[in-house]
């Protein structure tokens, strides 16, 4: 693990999917079958008492916090983003209820941030065959471009054996880079189980220090 980053181990749900918060206080993580709570910088995690299933974004509004249960893809932005949002909560991911009033979010962005310098951190995604040039669908790990001014340039990461599956960037513009299956000695990314731990790597400074 690079100094410039801490990483969070929550216990089961194979990928880490989406979070939202602070470290400094409570940072909401979900995956693919349960959400945490992660408070005491890391050192304290709950499981909601509500089970809530796939949750690929996260977005609040004041103190309510709304998951967003699909996925899609905009032709025009080239972009992934969560939509349909089907419950929230009020005290930070314990408990989880449905709602029957659309909130006023409607869509969060799935890897990609930016930030108050409006420098951009997306992922870009990669197929092809694996090393030994077997098959030509293969799903290859994630990378993470930085993009400044219209120019793209690879950015550095601590993730290593795994996949990136999302960003989300915290008040004091911290980068948070959730992460999930596999990355085979092939090159092609593999499923892990959803009894295996899922890891977010947060960036111990702001992102553009």
């Amino acid at each position: 693990m690079e100094s410039s980053w801490d990483r969070i181990r929550v216990p089961d749900g194979g990928t880490a999917m989406a979070v939202i918060g602070s470290i400094d206080d409570t940072l909401l993580v979900t995956t693919m079958y349960h959400t945490y709570i992660v408070t005491n910088k890391g050192k304290n995690i709950t499981r909601s008492t509500t089970k809530i299933f796939t949750t690929p974004g996260l977005a609040a509004v004041q103190d309510t916090i709304y998951a967003f249960a699909g996925q899609g893809f905009d032709q025009n932005t080239k972009t992934r983003f969560a939509g349909f949002p089907n419950n929230y909560t009020i005290d930070k991911g314990l408990t989880w209820h449905f709602f029957t009033v659309k909130p006023s979010v409607s869509r969060v962005d799935i890897g990609r941030v930016t930030t108050k310098d409006d420098i951009t951190y997306e992922l870009e995604y990669h197929t092809g065959p694996d090393q030994n040039g077997q098959g030509n669908s293969y799903i290859h790990q994630t990378t993470i471009n930085r993009i400044v001014n219209g120019v793209k340039s690879p950015f550095k990461h601590p993730v290593k054996d795994a996949d990136p599956s999302n960003l989300y960037l915290d008040s004091k513009e911290r980068l948070y880079i959730t992460s999930g299956d596999t990355v085979h000695a092939t090159g092609v990314v593999i499923g892990k189980p959803a009894s295996a731990p899922a890891y977010v790597y947060i960036s111990k400074a702001p992102i553009n220090q």
